[in-house]
């Protein structure tokens, strides 16, 4: 049998028939490797939650406020009562990167229009809303800060505090009364 070997002279590998590890050996490195990597594996990092459970990636949205999607945002009427326009968030992802420590949420809304009197619809449109920013994390809690300059979209506020936590797969965002245009703490339940 053949292996490749280190020549002292030399910062080149040549093969030799000479040496050889026997199979013993060999079983041995293998398991030794085997329990280096599960203890590695197992101890993880500081940016993870139990033993190689990572809480960066991509969440779907479940939940909001209690309500599972589609969640009815509102519901207006034109002034002569003729018309309704419902709005509703029909699901959504929040993506934590823990690299650069960024995330990104992007969140689909519906919006139905019915003639009041019928309750025939007479137009569907659909739009998604991106929202992005950084965050700092300890112990699998979150506290998320929106890009500057971004025009509010979605749920997040332009100011203000936004908190998250995660457990297990789960993702719980809450967002507070924080201006105007946010009219209740919304709480958000996102899983992987």
């Amino acid at each position: 049998s053949r292996c490749a070997c280190r020549s002292p002279n030399s910062r080149r590998w040549r093969v030799s028939a000479s040496h050889h590890i026997p199979w013993s050996a060999m079983r041995l490195l293998r398991s030794a490797l085997l329990v280096m990597t599960a203890a590695v594996s197992a101890t993880g990092c500081g940016n993870e939650v139990g033993p190689s459970v990572s809480i960066f990636g991509t969440y779907a949205l479940q939940t909001l406020n209690g309500q599972s999607v589609p969640y009815v945002v509102h519901v207006l009427g034109n002034p002569d009562g003729t018309m309704t326009s419902t709005r509703e968030c029909i699901g959504g992802s929040f993506g934590l990167n823990g690299e650069f420590d960024t995330w990104v949420s992007s969140l689909a809304y519906r919006n139905t229009n019915r003639e009041t009197s019928t309750g025939n619809v007479t137009a569907v449109g659909y739009d998604t809303l991106t929202d992005s920013g950084t965050f700092t994390t300890s112990n699998g809690s979150f506290q998320f800060t929106r890009d500057p300059g971004l025009m509010p979209a979605g749920f997040f506020p332009s100011a203000g505090e936004v908190t998250g936590s995660v457990s297990g797969d789960t993702l719980t965002i809450v967002i507070p009364r924080a201006q105007p245009a946010v009219i209740r703490e919304h709480v958000m339940v996102f899983t992987k």
